[in-house]
């Protein structure tokens, strides 16, 4: 019951964040597995995302050898 409620937490995810992805032209990319997703942004805006959130109260992380993913 567990692994299965994983796997529909993982499914939902990865497809919420797909529309999301697909919605805007600056996510380059989604990445990940399971319940480890990033979004790959162009420029710097994933830097200026993670400040806002921090800001709200939220922790996010950049990584990525120009802090261009966002976690």
């Amino acid at each position: 019951h567990f692994i299965s409620s994983i796997n529909q937490s993982s499914l939902y995810l990865s497809t919420q964040l797909k529309k999301y992805a697909d919605k805007y032209s600056n996510i380059v990319q989604l990445r990940g597995r399971g319940m480890i997703y990033g979004l790959e942004y162009t420029g710097e805006l994933g830097n200026k995302i993670s400040r806002s959130a921090f800001e709200l109260g939220l922790l996010v992380e950049t990584c990525g050898s120009r802090d261009h993913v966002l976690k």
